[in-house]
């Protein structure tokens, strides 16, 4: 199951098939398997992304990004005046 939920295309055209029987359409049926499969596969990465991000070692994590500070005005750049 885990090798179909990474390749939804596989696991839609295997869920058409009974969502025909029971839709009775198959325009239907692809349209709704396209939607549980894809569905499946993002689940199925987010699962692995929290597993991920829960047995990362504290020490390992990335830093926060910097943030300006806005109270400070912006100090104009003198490098490029020429002095007589």
């Amino acid at each position: 199951m885990k090798q179909l939920v990474r390749k939804p295309f596989a696991l839609a055209l295997i869920l058409s098939l009974p969502l025909w029987i029971v839709f009775n359409n198959y325009i239907v049926a692809i349209i709704v398997a396209l939607l549980v499969s894809f569905f499946l596969s993002m689940c199925h990465s987010l699962y692995l992304l929290s597993q991920g991000e829960a047995s990362a070692k504290p020490g390992q994590q990335t830093p926060p990004l910097p943030t300006q500070n806005t109270n400070t005005p912006a100090q104009p750049d003198h490098t490029c005046q020429k002095h007589p």
